[in-house]
């Protein structure tokens, strides 16, 4: 009877080596999950840099439009068009950047889920 107990005991209570290779794993999901967010804050980084650019861009040809225009009539509806536009890239840059994070998110916790359903699994063991 004590040695049935004993064995049941030793079948539950994890080896030094079983602990290290699942803290191991862990380790390694961390760096995985590290990894694609500094990979993903490079992206968003370019990202940022390439609306900023195109933005000078289009203020430069704004700038050029209402420096163009002729009267009162043809500067109001410049004006309207260049802020409608102006905000419609807003918008768009917004959901743009709103999805990337959200997949960036996501994908970077890929492999910390992986280890917390490891860890779920070792405890149902």
């Amino acid at each position: 009877m004590i040695m049935s107990a004993n064995k049941k005991g030793s079948k539950q209570t994890p080896s030094l080596e079983e602990a290290l290779a699942f803290g191991m794993d862990n380790m390694e999901a961390l760096v995985k999950s590290s990894a694609i967010l500094a990979k993903g804050a490079q992206d968003l980084n370019k990202m940022w840099l390439d609306m900023t650019r195109t933005s000078f861009a289009n203020a430069a040809a704004a700038f050029q439009t209402l420096a163009d225009c002729g009267d009162a009539r043809k500067l109001a509806q410049a004006q309207g068009d260049i802020a409608k536009r102006g905000y419609d890239k807003f918008v768009s840059d917004g959901c743009k950047v709103s999805d990337f994070t959200s997949a960036l998110a996501a994908t970077a916790m890929e492999p910390i889920a992986g280890r917390y359903g490891a860890a779920v699994e070792k405890l149902d063991e």
